[in-house]
């Protein structure tokens, strides 16, 4: 006699009663540690295709970070994390950064991916800036070298305009205002090319607007000027009346913001006789190239002038601007600054 019966026919043997729970609870047992593994550190999101930014503070604990990540939907539960962290000895060791995670990845991947420092760097670029600001920012987040960035700043980037005779820097001008996350790691060209290439996308769709005649480096220097010079975006499309009913009437563009770009100076203090290409209380017409970095404000500014006859305009300093159509005019907003 078999001591384990066929099962199937009615009233043929049967499964003794302890081994049929035995075997129930082995399974209940065994679905139920499955379970709790998974809760712990099986991935939130195991079929998402997607990404998220994730940024980990300065001195951030892993019960913090954990806290966070579960919020954000990408585990389960905090507490496998911070298991595996505190068995693996990686408490204290999570980096801070702003971090590119799948979905769809487990705590134990998510977790190395901080303690290796695979962060991505985050850089804000906004009108106005100068190349020498972004490159000085990019070189805090050891993004490239200087080396690096001389070169480029020497030759531009594939598609920029020819460095002229004159300016200063091939690049300037041509790096879209945005934030930015780049991988750490990136070279000073994979940086800049982000730029380069998302003020091209943008830049493309506002030259539609482009007069026959104007080049896409007259029209980026004096979007610079106007982005230089202007706080209050009401004021943009009046100081580029400004210039061009200067540049029409042969009128030099005496605007400040060119020499502080000439003397590499902050607007702290201004030498008007500085000799540079770039001053224009010296030389007729448009700096040989760009100042700063424009945006869209500027750069649509100088396709849509204000329809005014100002040739004058000063800032107080509040920021605004006052407009004159006339030299004694003029004088007389200077008189009450004074």
């Amino acid at each position: 006699m078999s001591f384990f019966p066929a099962i199937g026919r009615r009233g043929g043997p049967r499964l003794a009663p302890w081994l049929v729970g035995g075997l129930g609870a082995a399974i209940a047992i065994a679905l139920l540690f499955w379970g709790v593994w998974w809760w712990l550190f099986g991935p939130a999101n195991s079929s998402s295709a997607h990404r998220v930014y994730f940024t980990v503070t300065v001195g951030e604990s892993a019960w913090s970070v954990a806290d966070r990540l579960t919020s954000a939907n990408l585990l389960h539960t905090a507490w496998g994390f911070v298991w595996l962290a505190e068995h693996r000895g990686w408490g204290g060791r999570i980096r801070p950064g702003t971090y590119r995670l799948r979905a769809s990845a487990t705590p134990f991947s998510l977790l190395k991916t901080m303690v290796e420092g695979k962060a991505m760097n985050q850089i804000a670029v906004v009108q106005g800036s100068t190349v020498s600001l972004v490159v000085h920012r990019l070189l805090q987040l050891h993004i490239g070298t200087r080396r690096a960035y001389q070169r480029l700043e020497r030759r531009g980037l594939p598609g920029m305009p020819a460095r002229a005779s004159g300016i200063r820097d091939a690049l300037e001008g041509y790096l879209w205002p945005a934030t930015y996350t780049i991988a750490r790691g990136s070279t000073a060209q994979q940086a800049l090319l982000l730029m380069w290439r998302d003020f091209q996308r943008h830049a493309k769709a506002l030259s539609h607007h482009l007069p026959p005649n104007w080049s896409l480096k007259k029209w980026v220097t004096l979007a610079s000027l106007i982005a230089a010079e202007v706080k209050y975006s009401s004021e943009d499309a009046l100081v580029a009346a400004v210039f061009l009913n200067r540049l029409k009437r042969h009128m030099p563009l005496q605007s400040d913001a060119t020499v502080y770009y000439a003397e590499g100076r902050s607007r702290r203090g201004k030498d008007l006789a500085a000799a540079s290409p770039y001053n224009t209380y010296r030389t007729q017409g448009l700096p040989p190239g760009p100042i700063d970095n424009p945006g869209p404000r500027a750069l649509a500014a100088a396709l849509h002038p204000a329809r005014v006859g100002y040739l004058y305009f000063l800032t107080g300093p509040n920021g605004r601007a006052e407009f004159a159509n006339t030299y004694a005019q003029q004088l007389r907003h200077l008189a009450k600054l004074k």
